[in-house]
């Protein structure tokens, strides 16, 4: 196994060095990221200690262009140290893509502990930690780099490495330079700069066209803010993973609230008629709420231009055991994708949960009827 360590502290490097000799490790050393660069071309090493700060750049930056070196090989095993006065903190470390942070000073035994279980866990398979996609959506304002005005859209996989841009024009080309904004609540709002990782020039069902937009250097600070969202959400959805007495008109509200979001403020209006009384299902909270969402965006979109257009949003008790939820589209404007989306995404969900789906289209109107088992 290959390890590599890199500080400017020459008493700690020879340490490091030592210890892991003495375990059988071949060990290559480095004082900054440029003697590292060139000793990671060479001997491709499996695991890498290093200062979070360098004299010659951050870390992080370092790693992220070792990783894209990598392309499908997976990079090496980070592990990083900090001075007490660091404000890096493990959570955010671990979601920069680090296995663990040790404060100077540290016992030298504990630290090739650390490395034999990233190296163990490698071996396993488990590249990763914290960096698991999360089903976030975030209002987004985004300026392009041949643009002179911010576009309003929506964002949806937003992970620590940055997140997708729903874009139906003026898509950009790879590596173009970005400035961001994402708003998640009036309070928790991101601004930032990136770059183009990839494009999707044709939708797909399902799958909006847009871009993904990777965070540029100084990764950290949007990590920082991202660490305690995300984890909220990841929170939430283990919470809610189980079938659950719910709220239909409540978890219907929160659906139309998250389509809206993802078509932005457009001419075509969203009228929801819930009854009186409260009528609850059982259901896995997630999979209900994502299947409304996209049936809703998917039915609405191609006419969200058109004046006085509407899709209304009605729950109908059908008998003591069932209950419909009705989505009625004037003007018809369903999109080329509809039959695929239901057939792909919304039906294996209702299978799940013993529901039927039906749909009409015609010259008039759009109908889609969900009927579900009350509880």
């Amino acid at each position: 196994m290959k390890f590599l360590a890199v500080s400017q502290d020459k008493s700690l490097l020879k340490s490091m060095c030592t210890e892991f000799e003495h375990q059988k490790y071949a060990v290559f050393s480095a004082s900054s990221l440029k003697e590292a660069a060139e000793v990671c071309e060479k001997e491709k090493p499996e695991v890498i200690v290093a200062d979070h700060i360098q004299t010659d750049g951050n870390f992080f930056d370092f790693y992220d262009s070792l990783k894209m070196a990598a392309k499908t090989e997976a990079p090496p095993v980070a592990i990083l140290l900090v001075d007490q006065k660091s404000t890096l903190t493990p959570e955010v470390a671990i979601a920069m893509g680090a296995w663990a942070l040790y404060t100077k000073p540290f016992n030298i035994k504990s630290l090739y502990y650390s490395v034999e279980d990233a190296v163990f866990s490698r071996r396993a398979g488990y590249t990763k930690r914290l960096d698991e996609r999360v089903e976030l959506i975030s209002r987004l304002e985004i300026k392009l780099e041949s643009a002179s005005e911010y576009i309003s859209t929506f964002s949806t996989n937003i992970s620590f490495g940055g997140f997708f841009a729903a874009l139906t024009s003026n898509i950009p080309e790879l590596n173009e330079k970005v400035d961001f904004k994402l708003k998640f609540t009036n309070s928790d709002v991101i601004e930032g700069k990136g770059r183009v990782a990839w494009v999707r020039k044709t939708p797909k069902v399902g799958a909006q066209m847009g871009c993904g937009i990777q965070f540029s250097a100084g990764r950290e600070k949007y990590v920082k803010v991202l660490v305690p969202i995300i984890n909220e959400a990841r929170t939430r959805q283990i919470e809610t993973a189980s079938f659950q007495i719910e709220d239909l008109k409540e978890l219907l509200a929160l659906s139309i609230q998250a389509a809206k979001e993802k078509i932005s403020k457009k001419l075509s209006e969203i009228e929801y008629i819930p009854p009186a009384e409260k009528i609850t299902i059982m259901c896995r909270l997630p999979q209900i709420h994502s299947a409304f969402t996209e049936l809703m965006y998917e039915l609405i979109y191609p006419m969200r231009e058109i004046p006085n257009s509407k899709c209304t949003v009605e729950i109908k008790n059908l008998d003591e055991k069932n209950v419909q939820v009705i989505f009625t589209c004037i003007p018809s404007g369903t999109s080329l994708y509809i039959d695929q989306l239901i057939a792909e995404k919304v039906q294996p969900i209702l299978d799940l949960h013993k529901a039927s789906i039906e749909s009409e289209f015609n010259s008039i109107n759009s109908t889609v009827t969900i009927t579900l088992p009350k509880n």
